[in-house]
């Protein structure tokens, strides 16, 4: 686990599908779009406790709009897969990372033909699918080609949680494994390479600054996780500037601020997070990534959001530049495979735990293991639900926060020394040697 299960930023957290709609208990699955979580944008939620929203400044928020892309999941308690779901950013640049095009038009509304636009864009555009084995769920989403050889921007969302990743060509329906390159979980953005890819089409980008009101848009995706034939759906630019808080299920839960978002009455519907919202001139001046909880996916009164091209370009070139600063996280994260909640609230972890609430739990500082996963180095070592981890490699550990920013400093196959209490109140110590895990 890479940290806390209740608080966004925490990595390993445990699962628990729940049939009814959304992941069992208040730690949920490994945050973030890409597979069982992120609501009703993404159709299941996570099921966390409500958290704050992770920043506040500027314009008014928008609260409870929900992110759009479409995860499922079956269970939880799997034996996992351990998959290198990512790599290093030199095998690209930033030179491969277009930039925003200065002489972009295409505010003529009263022209607008949605056929002709989704004839530019889209055979510039993948759908992504993600396979989360510490969920046993999945997910999907859509992406942009940026290059040639298979750089493709999504949102960070998309693939937040997956153990791996495909993504297949909307026209030629050719299907590749693909790689992250790196995230910024603050912004929603990621960066993904598509394996053995080359003499792909890419998407046009236009100008996101020169996106005013009534900027006649149409918006493209991979709407139902469907696949084949995208989703095209035709609206106006209806707001800029805004500050959103998205969330799963339009519920508060897992929240995050985004800022800055275009905003848009044309239909964005789950599994369009990570797709164009493009102009009449079939260039892209957005990236389609939350709607209104109540008109995901409606006709005519949506309320969908975007993050604008030109930053959302800007932060692709920092990642594929390998530039880890502002909270982009670049290549894989050490895993040593828990899911951990506060050992102040920790009624929640042990009930689903199996260890049960009447359990005491032997220290009061720490982060409380609610689930180790089988097969991993933790489940080797020794560590089981009830536990308490309270240092790693001779730093202190007092809270599952505290684990996660320890545990972000450290690759697979770096080995470090877990500190942590059993239910016996007995202090153990051992060497692991990390894994990759879950995308942040």
């Amino acid at each position: 686990g890479y940290g806390q299960v209740g608080q966004p930023g925490g990595y390993g957290q445990p699962g628990g599908y729940d049939q009814s709609g959304g992941y069992g208990g208040p730690w949920g699955p490994p945050p973030g779009g890409a597979g069982g979580g992120w609501g009703s944008g993404d159709t299941i939620g996570y099921g966390q406790e409500p958290e704050p929203t992770r920043r506040h400044r500027g314009a008014r928020a928008l609260v409870y709009v929900v992110v759009a892309a479409l995860a499922a999941g079956v269970g939880a308690g799997a034996v996992v897969a351990l998959n290198h779901n990512s790599q290093s950013p030199n095998t690209i640049s930033s030179q491969q990372i277009p930039s925003p095009n200065r002489n972009a038009g295409g505010n003529n509304t009263t022209n607008l033909n949605e056929g002709s636009v989704a004839s530019k864009v889209t055979p510039g555009m993948v759908d992504i699918n993600s396979t989360l084995k510490y969920e046993d769920g999945a997910a999907a989403g859509t992406g942009m080609v940026l290059s040639s050889n298979g750089v493709v921007l999504t949102n960070n969302h998309v693939v937040e949680g997956s153990t791996h990743l495909t993504a297949t060509t909307v026209v030629a329906g050719r299907k590749y494994q693909a790689t992250v390159i790196g995230v910024d979980p603050t912004d929603d953005v990621a960066l993904i390479k598509l394996q053995g890819a080359s003499g792909l089409k890419t998407v046009q980008v236009g100008n996101s600054s020169k996106v005013g009101l009534g900027t006649g848009v149409v918006a493209i995706g991979n709407a139902g996780g469907r696949g084949g034939s995208p989703t095209v759906t035709q609206g106006t630019i209806t707001a800029v500037g805004r500050t959103i808080t998205a969330s799963d299920s339009g519920s508060g839960q897992n929240s995050e601020t985004l800022h800055n978002m275009l905003q848009t009455n044309a239909p964005i519907a789950e599994g369009d997070s990570g797709g164009p919202l493009s102009n009449a001139a079939g260039q892209v001046i957005g990236m389609d990534t939350a709607a209104n909880g109540q008109s995901l996916g409606g006709a005519g009164t949506s309320q969908g959001f975007a993050i604008p091209i030109d930053r959302a370009l800007a932060i692709a070139k920092k990642i594929a530049a390998g530039n880890a600063s502002g909270g982009i996280l670049i290549g894989p994260k050490g895993f040593m495979g828990v899911g951990v909640d506060s050992v102040a609230d920790a009624t929640a972890c042990l009930a689903q735990s199996g260890v049960g609430t009447a359990y005491q739990v032997p220290t009061k500082s720490g982060a409380l293991v609610c689930t180790v996963y089988q097969g991993t180095p933790a489940y080797k070592a020794g560590v089981r639900a009830g536990d308490v981890i309270t240092g790693v490699s001779g730093q202190s550990v007092t809270t599952a926060s505290g684990l996660t920013g320890v545990m972000l400093k450290y690759k697979p196959g770096a080995t470090v020394s877990l500190t942590w209490v059993d239910t016996s109140k007995q202090s153990h110590t051992s060497s692991l040697t990390l894994v990759s895990g879950p995308v942040k």
